[in-house]
């Protein structure tokens, strides 16, 4: 597990300087000085353009101000566009560049959402690196990335469509995001997978039931082969892009879900830890609410298991009964209130 400590900054301001015209006293000045000696060498500002046009990209960190503004420059890579808005309200954080597409600003989301993997602190020789928010930017600049944010414009038409999210992420797509749906009303979102869950306190981010939610990746953690599963993930609040791990039982993929065709609850097993002996998944039910709005019930299983591998598990409806089997063997069987005259079972499922 990687833990984020923010501490206090303490600043010790300089003496104040001498009231003067700005001069040594050789015809040179402080600012000719701060340039490198010649002024006409000074770097060109961003070009300003109508602030209406295309989807402007920033970031948001927790750290240094002055390294703010040097990592949001590493950040404005190919098709970015260096530019500033003319007129209209700035975009939050550090102002990176701007792109004309959906598309390039996904892509862009997906570039820097995560960075190189992070090699993992456990005896278990198998386990495999993970990578942490931002990447690289914590130890070339010390910040911590809470946000990639991507502002669209009027001319953009509605601000966040989702069909139109869908058509850029849905089958065919080269990012490879699959949607899902949160398995409580919200969960808290860490930097980094662990072989057990750490205590909310230490959360990276709080990700919330209506956001929305995509499984990029996946992690094992384990120590002493005590193994605890992970999905990394990125989720979209407004217009802010965020990046973290959340525990593999948080989350159900949509494509995971069994659905009743007569309109009842749906169900999803999900990995949830394992040790020598046995396996343990939760099993969740989603059903509507009298408000429209969906909840979930939880049930934890365990099932014996031999070997360092996950278990094959799955869950059946037929006719009016709900089956949950664990490594071939029977640990759970429920009538249900409704019938679902069609068979549907969940392939097994493998962390």
């Amino acid at each position: 597990m990687v833990g984020i400590t923010l501490g206090a900054v303490s600043v010790r301001a300089a003496p104040p300087a001498e009231p003067g015209d700005g001069s040594y006293g050789d015809g040179s000045y402080r600012g000719e000085e701060a340039l490198g000696g010649d002024l006409d060498e000074a770097p060109l500002a961003p070009p300003l353009v109508d602030e209406s046009e295309g989807l402007w990209l920033s970031v948001e960190f927790i750290g240094p101000r002055g390294a703010q503004l040097e990592a949001a420059k590493q950040l404005a890579t190919a098709p970015v566009e260096t530019a500033l808005p003319r007129g209209g309200r700035p975009p939050p954080g550090e102002l990176v560049g701007r792109v004309h597409t959906l598309d390039d600003a996904l892509r862009w989301v997906d570039r820097h959402a995560f960075g190189a993997p992070l090699s993992p602190t456990t005896d278990d020789p198998e386990s495999e690196a993970a990578e942490i928010p931002g990447g690289p930017l914590v130890d070339d600049y010390g910040l911590f990335l809470t946000a990639l944010v991507v502002t669209r414009t009027h001319s953009e038409g509605a601000p966040w469509d989702d069909l139109e999210l869908s058509a850029a992420l849905g089958p065919g797509g080269d990012l490879g995001w699959e949607r899902a749906d949160l398995s409580t009303a919200r969960a808290p979102m860490f930097a980094a997978p662990s072989p057990t869950l750490p205590p909310a306190a230490e959360r990276y981010l709080v990700v919330e039931r209506g956001d929305d939610l995509w499984v990029v990746g996946e992690r094992e953690r384990c120590v002493d082969r005590d193994c605890a599963p992970w999905v990394r993930v990125i989720t979209r609040e407004g217009d802010r892009f965020h990046a973290g791990w959340l525990p593999a039982h948080a989350l159900v993929l949509r494509s995971q879900w069994i659905r009743d065709p007569s309109g009842g609850p749906q169900f999803a097993l999900r990995p949830a830890h394992r040790e020598a002996g046995h396996a343990g998944f939760v099993l969740i039910e989603r059903y509507e609410h009298g408000d429209g709005l969906p909840r979930h019930r939880r049930t934890g299983l365990h099932g014996p298991h031999l070997g360092r591998g996950w278990p094959a598990a799955n869950v059946t409806l037929l006719d009016h009964t709900l089956s949950v089997r664990i490594g071939g063997e029977l640990v759970l069987t429920r009538e249900l209130a409704e019938p679902t005259p069609l068979l549907l079972a969940l392939p097994p499922t493998r962390p």
